[in-house]
C-alpha cells in the first residue's frame, strides 16, 4: 500500500532564514560582499522555497569599539547567523564571545597571533 505524504507536507510551515554581515566598515569591497550574499540568498530561497534575508550592518569606521557595537546590535536581532570581517583578532572582539548565535563566522584572514615562548 502506497501512502501519499503530499498533503501533510503542505501543512508544514517553512521557517525563513536571516543572516547579518558585519564588515570592518562601510567600504566598496564590503558592498560587493553584500551584493554577492544577497544574490546567493535569493538563489537559496528559490531552491528551498523560503525567504532568505541578508542584513548588512557596517560600522562607519574600522575600530574594535565600533565593530563590537555593530555585533551587539546584530545579535540583539536574533539572526540565524552572523558573518564578520574582524578589525582585530577574534579574541579581541568581546562581542564575539558574548553572542549566543548558532553560527558566527569570520570571512577575513585576520587570525589570532600566538606568541612563541
Amino acid at each position: 500500500m502506497r501512502h501519499d505524504l503530499t498533503p501533510a507536507r503542505e501543512h508544514v510551515k517553512k521557517r525563513n532564514l536571516r543572516f547579518v554581515i558585519v564588515p570592518k566598515c562601510a567600504h566598496p569591497w564590503a558592498d560587493e560582499v553584500r551584493k554577492g550574499a544577497n544574490a546567493q540568498a535569493s538563489l537559496l530561497g528559490e531552491q528551498i522555497g523560503i525567504d532568505v534575508v541578508v542584513d548588512y550592518m557596517a560600522p562607519s569606521c574600522a575600530g574594535v569599539e565600533e565593530q563590537n557595537s555593530a555585533l551587539e546590535s546584530a545579535a540583539a536581532t536574533h539572526p540565524d547567523g552572523i558573518a564578520v570581517d574582524p578589525v582585530a583578532a577574534l579574541d579581541d572582539l568581546t562581542s564575539i564571545r558574548e553572542i549566543d548565535i548558532g553560527a558566527c563566522r569570520s570571512f577575513s584572514s585576520t587570525r589570532r597571533r600566538r606568541s612563541r615562548a
